[in-house]
């Protein structure tokens, strides 16, 4: 699981956001990954994973834009030893 609050603090002073990218506000996320593997023979292994289980939306903490994290991936690998 990742946790991701929502800034803690405002920076709304001249000297905190001149010169930098200004602070981007998001909502708090709780983000849920599921990762399996399994070894179907001697030497050769299946992976699978599920990213952001729930699909939930929500904008990555360091992002600096507002383009939203991604959905639910899913994700299949077969490793083959010889």
């Amino acid at each position: 699981m990742v946790y991701n609050s929502a800034p803690t603090a405002k920076l709304d002073k001249s000297w905190n956001n001149g010169i930098t990218t200004n602070q981007m506000y998001y909502r708090k996320s709780a983000i849920y990954d599921l990762f399996a593997s399994f070894e179907i023979v001697k030497g050769t292994q299946l992976d699978f994973s599920v990213q952001n289980l729930t699909n939930v939306y929500y904008l990555d903490p360091l992002a600096q834009s507002f383009m939203p994290a991604p959905g639910r991936t899913l994700r299949t690998g077969l490793t083959v030893k010889f």
